[in-house]
């Protein structure tokens, strides 16, 4: 069996495949950019979505995966519409206006 871990974090993602035995059999990293909107900051989930999906395909034509857990960065969420839209992106609590404004 195969456990493959995934980890949404506030500037990049990471993949990391382990053995039964805890031996790593594969591991991927990828950066991303916030996603801006004038002032603010947002996590860009759009690329996060593109990402893992990409980690995820590559890992699995090599290795098969017998589970999948997931570790994100906690202060965000993202609400989806009924066809997977995103409806808005989530800010960041290290965003420069918010923090100006709760000083």
């Amino acid at each position: 069996m195969n456990y493959l871990s995934l980890d949404v974090g506030t500037t990049c993602c990471k993949c990391q495949l382990f053995s039964q035995s805890g031996e790593i059999l594969e591991y991927l990293s990828k950066e991303y950019d916030f996603r801006t909107d004038g002032e603010y900051h947002y996590v860009d989930v759009d690329a996060v979505r593109q990402h893992l999906g990409d980690m995820i395909r590559t890992v699995a034509q090599k290795h098969e995966i017998s589970s999948i857990c997931v570790s994100s960065l906690g202060e965000s969420f993202v609400l989806l519409d009924e066809k997977d839209q995103i409806l808005f992106y989530p800010m960041l609590y290290t965003d420069p206006l918010l923090l100006r404004h709760h000083k």
